[in-house]
């Protein structure tokens, strides 16, 4: 079967277009994907619970590098550059298998604690 030719060349103008909207609005078109791929909004479990803003409280005992990432506000990879770098940095970590690692809640928070610096107090 052959395709029209008016068809063929709607076709190429889409592509044209779609090519063109990525020169000029790149931004919004990888802002677009990326926001079917993650989520924008975090789920609630992953929302650190209200307190008196110097400690985060999780409502999962373990949660992945992305949700992690997500709550520190850093990209993906960088948590994943600190469990490889050497010497180790970042929150310590739970290998379940060569692809699927945790990281505990109660080890967030004592990583997050150990960090804090308070101006005055600073020597």
């Amino acid at each position: 079967m052959t395709v029209p030719l008016a068809s063929r060349r709607h076709t190429r103008v889409r592509t044209v277009l779609h090519r063109a909207a990525l020169c000029t609005h790149g931004v919004e078109i990888v802002a677009h994907r990326l926001a079917e791929v993650v989520p924008v909004a975090l789920p609630v479990a992953l929302r650190p619970a209200p307190t008196d803003g110097n400690v985060v409280t999780f409502t999962k005992p373990f949660i992945s590098t992305e949700e992690l990432a997500a709550v520190l506000q850093v990209d993906p990879s960088t948590v994943r550059r600190w469990r490889t770098a050497q010497p180790l940095q970042g929150p310590p970590f739970i290998n379940l298998s060569e692809r699927v690692t945790v990281y505990s809640a109660e080890d967030i928070q004592h990583w997050l604690a150990t960090r804090r610096v308070v101006p005055g107090a600073a020597k």
